[in-house]
């Protein structure tokens, strides 16, 4: 890079390698169990001959769905994490790559900063915000963190888009603004969806214009307030959970462990549910699990390991209680094949906990 000619350049990041890789794991785990939905039914019927075996296909159907969603959902996250934007300023020019998060869209193109005649300052909430944090270099706050502004860059030839992934990134077109004399309108209505189709509608409501008479650390703090009104004015509409006081704490996730295990149990014992015992008790061990990773004050995923032993130990006592005859024998092993399930797919269940934690947060919680 010729550091002369180079007045700055921007790019957004990649996922972080450790959460690209618990990404890949998930799906795989997802895509492994979605298999084995589908194909159950269907091994069961070839090996028993039973008639009922073909009605518990109607269980298994949601797997069709979910194998596709996991297609397309991994094949988004491929597209997410290799097309990257670009933003150079170089002699006055400003050369980018953009890629529209929505349409799947992208721009290539350079312009000279004297055709931009106007910017409109919008607040936006990043996607996937959090992966692309590295664990020592970013610390997860609320999910106010991941609202950042957005430049709408209004030339004679058409908009472009600058969707900026740190605050630390505004300094630089700051600078641009100032030296250039740009009109700059920021607006504070509302925070929209990474899109360029979000941010032009935004930039048809009126926005308040950027005094450059300032100083620039006073633009800054000027921009730092507009956020702040913008973050007000989404929790006031909606758009931002309610802090509730729900807290579970220990013994309750123990009870929401312990009470299906038992009644489960029972049933299984009086061979009420044969055919569904197994899928029963990993959905008992993933809602539990999810109950813990909520209950936690600090959600990491090497913490929430701790729930491991705690229901082995549950196990252990429904297996100690229930555990006689030939029903005992079939119950042990419903109970440690969904243990080994459950397992391979615990980071699953720890995301869906991640996601009940943002969208009902609790005051305990450290995001």
């Amino acid at each position: 890079m010729d550091q002369k000619t180079m007045q700055f350049e921007q790019q957004d990041h990649k996922i972080f390698e450790f959460n690209w890789v618990g990404y890949v794991y998930l799906y795989l785990s997802a895509l492994i169990l979605a298999i084995c939905l589908t194909l159950l039914p269907i091994y069961t019927y070839v090996t028993t001959s039973s008639p009922m075996s073909l009605i518990t296909m109607l269980v298994y159907l949601p797997a069709f769905p979910l194998y596709r969603w996991l297609v397309r959902t991994y094949k988004y996250f491929i597209w997410f994490n290799t097309k990257l934007n670009t933003y150079a300023v170089k002699d006055d020019i400003l050369e980018y790559r953009y890629y529209d998060k929505l349409s799947r869209e992208t721009k290539i193109d350079s312009i000279s900063l004297q055709q931009i005649e106007e910017c409109h300052i919008v607040f936006y909430e990043a996607r996937h915000f959090f992966a692309l944090q590295t664990s020592s270099g970013h610390k997860k706050g609320d999910e106010e963190s991941s609202v950042l502004p957005a430049l709408h860059l209004s030339t004679s030839n058409g908009v472009v888009p600058v969707f900026l992934k740190q605050m630390s990134l505004m300094d630089q077109w700051v600078n641009v603004l100032t030296v250039k004399g740009i009109s700059t309108f920021i607006h504070t209505d509302e925070v929209v969806d990474e899109s360029l189709e979000a941010l032009d509608k935004a930039t048809m409501v009126n926005g308040e214009k950027l005094d450059f008479a300032h100083h620039e650390n006073a633009i800054k703090h000027d921009i730092e307030n507009s956020r702040e009104q913008a973050l007000l004015h989404r929790r006031q509409t909606g758009r931002l959970p309610a802090i509730t006081h729900f807290r579970p704490r220990l013994f309750g996730v123990i009870l929401a462990l312990n009470v299906p295990l038992a009644l489960l149990s029972f049933l299984a014992v009086e061979q009420l549910i044969p055919d569904l015992l197994g899928w029963t008790h990993l959905l008992t061990y993933g809602a539990a699990y999810i109950l813990y990773v909520y209950n936690m004050q600090k959600a990491t995923f090497v913490r929430s390991l701790k729930f491991i032993p705690l229901s082995l130990v549950c196990t252990f006592i429904q297996i100690a209680i229930f555990g006689d005859g030939a029903s005992g024998d079939y119950l042990a092993i419903s109970f440690f094949g969904a243990q080994i399930v459950f397992f391979l797919c615990i980071k699953l269940f720890f995301t869906i906990g991640k996601k009940v934690r943002r969208q009902f947060p609790s005051e305990h919680q450290e995001l």
